[in-house]
C-alpha cells in the first residue's frame, strides 16, 4: 500500500514509528504502555498491528497516517 512505499514503520521501546525519509520526520503511536515485541504490516490498506510484552499482552491496531488506535485486542496468550 502507499505507506509502505514512502515511510518506514518499526518500533523501540512503547512507541510505533512511521518514519518519512523524503521530509526527514518521524511520527510515533504512542498508545502501549508497555514495550512492544512484535510489529506487523496489513499487505493491502493502511493498518499497523502491534503486540506488547506482558504477561496478558495486547494488540493494538492502528493507522500509520493519522496514529489512531483502530482497535486494541485482548489476547489470552501468556507470557508475551
Amino acid at each position: 500500500h502507499m505507506v509502505c512505499h514512502k515511510h518506514f514503520i518499526y518500533y523501540t521501546s512503547r512507541l510505533g514509528i512511521v518514519f518519512n525519509p523524503v521530509k526527514n520526520k518521524q511520527e510515533f503511536y504512542e498508545g502501549h504502555k508497555l514495550k512492544i515485541s512484535a510489529l506487523t504490516l496489513h499487505p493491502k490498506r493502511s493498518i499497523v498491528a502491534t503486540g506488547e510484552v506482558n504477561v496478558n499482552p495486547d494488540i493494538h491496531v492502528w493507522d500509520p497516517q493519522t496514529l489512531e488506535t483502530l482497535a486494541i485486542l485482548n489476547t489470552l496468550h501468556k507470557g508475551g
